[in-house]
């Protein structure tokens, strides 16, 4: 395996699942750092859903990584952008109804069987006052980015694009700043239009994806951010639906189109 060429290594593994690589991992530093490497493009460990969620389910398990996967260094430059961020308050997620949140509870489950799931949340401040705050968001949301869902639940928050720009400025992982999941359903807010769009074209790759029309106005400038989600999110929504019981330009707009 070592002798073959890079290529084709990346081309064995590629096939494989996500416990596999894991296992491979583990057997030797060369093959850690091989697929340490390309993490990004092999397979990613898979979860039924994510949300933001409210209320923690009675049997949810917190994820808790040892201090040692935060202490990791960032350049002069991004820690400054960073304590800026601080002293703006600026938050980590965006709520529908600009509820103040102190605190984010980011919500996932594994099925384990027809009848029976692992629920499992990580818990972090909504405004962070420390760098050592920031870097376990950043860390939370690394490793969100590198997995894959089958649904994705952002009825009452998003994750605001301005923060995630903010901790992964200057990124060197390379990682897609994106979540991965087969299916979600957005409900928009009229407070962040703006934040709505940037999170469903720059952080989402969804093969069906569905958007909540039920609480907004102003009829021309929503017609404007589906026209941009739909003309330049071709290569991330194979399908994209949306609801709306008080937009009737809306569906004449989507006639139109067709």
């Amino acid at each position: 395996m070592y002798s073959l060429p890079t290529e084709v290594q990346f081309d064995v593994f590629k096939y494989l699942n996500f416990n596999q690589l894991f296992s491979i991992k583990q057997t030797n530093l060369y093959f850690r750092n091989f697929i340490n490497e390309y993490e990004n493009k092999f397979a990613r460990m898979e979860f039924d859903t994510i949300s933001n969620c409210i209320f923690l389910e009675n049997n949810s398990q917190l994820i808790k990584p040892l201090p040692e996967a935060f202490d990791f260094s960032v350049t002069r430059q991004l820690e400054d952008k960073w304590k800026n961020a601080i002293e703006r308050s600026i938050p980590l997620c965006l709520h529908k109804y600009k509820r103040i949140r102190k605190t984010v509870f980011v919500c996932f489950s594994e099925e384990v069987d027809n009848n029976k799931s692992n629920n499992y949340n990580i818990d972090v401040s909504n405004f962070p006052k420390s760098i050592e705050e920031m870097k376990i968001i950043r860390y939370y949301l690394e490793k969100l980015f590198n997995c894959a869902f089958k649904y994705a639940y952002f009825t009452l928050d998003i994750f605001n694009p301005e923060m995630i720009e903010i901790l992964f400025d200057e990124n060197k992982t390379n990682i897609p700043l994106q979540i991965h999941t087969k299916s979600a359903s957005l409900s928009i807010s009229n407070k962040f239009e703006e934040s709505f769009l940037k999170f469903a074209l720059n952080h989402l790759i969804v093969s069906r994806l569905q958007i909540n029309f039920n609480e907004v106005d102003n009829t021309e400038k929503w017609i404007d951010i589906l026209l941009k989600i739909l003309t330049n999110g071709g290569n991330k929504f194979s399908t994209v639906r949306f609801r709306s019981f008080d937009l009737p330009e809306i569906y004449k707009f989507i006639l139109q189109v067709k």
